[in-house]
């Protein structure tokens, strides 16, 4: 399904400032853990944004679980930084951005492919 304009606007508006809120106003001062706001997909009626984010090192289970624990006061402090460019702040839903792991697995199993050619 292809997004229109406004939703790409509005979905690269809420990545922006999601990622501020993250990084500035909350604590997630996990020591050797980045968190990184990779996409965010907003529906049709501006209701509903699809959040990806990718998680390195530490314990990402466990920050993974406290980012949906904390869903109602990021959606807050969301709202409250772009309450005057938007009616209705959309509702967040998160989702693991697994694609760094899989193009690291990919480069190991095409270099072991060149390895095992070589002679």
């Amino acid at each position: 399904m292809k997004l229109s304009k406004r939703q790409l606007r509005v979905g690269s508006l809420v990545q922006q400032e999601l990622a501020e809120v993250l990084l500035r106003e909350m604590d997630w001062a996990h020591a050797g853990t980045l968190l990184t706001v990779t996409n965010v997909r907003v529906s049709p009626d501006l209701a509903i944004a699809r959040c990806s984010v990718s998680l390195f090192g530490g314990k990402t289970d466990e920050l993974f679980a406290q980012l949906e624990a904390a869903t109602p006061e990021i959606r807050l402090r969301l709202g409250r930084r772009m309450g005057k460019n938007m009616r209705i702040i959309p509702q967040l839903l998160w989702q693991r951005d697994d694609s760094l792991d899989a193009s690291d697995r990919i480069d190991a199993l095409l270099q072991s492919v060149r390895a095992g050619q070589e002679p």
